[in-house]
């Protein structure tokens, strides 16, 4: 698999979903994040949407679109901090949201890979 996209993001504001990246091109899509800098209290929600339809729309907060959503709450030390989201296929756009919803804004690692 290549890494198609990858960085670290911050949440800038809690509660609010913020895009982390959009892929345009058809294909399957693999994202993992590094959740090691949670502290207790901490809660992210990841949201993955995709397009049926070139003409349709989907954007980050809309309900239009989501085909996976998780959420993950840090309670103690984290045995496996990399979460990895199940493989999506999509042929017109892909779109990888984090909100976190709970606690003190977080780094987070993040990539996205494609065979």
């Amino acid at each position: 698999m290549a890494v198609i996209a990858s960085g670290t993001i911050t949440p800038a504001a809690i509660g609010t979903d913020e895009q982390v990246t959009s892929q345009t091109i058809a294909g399957y899509f693999h994202a993992a994040f590094n959740l090691a800098n949670m502290a207790d209290g901490d809660e992210v929600t990841f949201t993955i949407r995709k397009k049926v339809l070139s003409t349709e729309t989907i954007a980050v907060g809309a309900v239009a679109g989501i085909v996976y959503q998780a959420s993950f709450v840090y309670q103690d030390a984290q045995e496996t901090p990399i979460v990895e989201l199940p493989p999506i296929h999509s042929e017109h756009q892909y779109l990888l949201s984090i909100n976190q919803t709970a606690g003190t804004a977080k780094a987070f690692n993040w990539s996205v890979d494609s065979p």
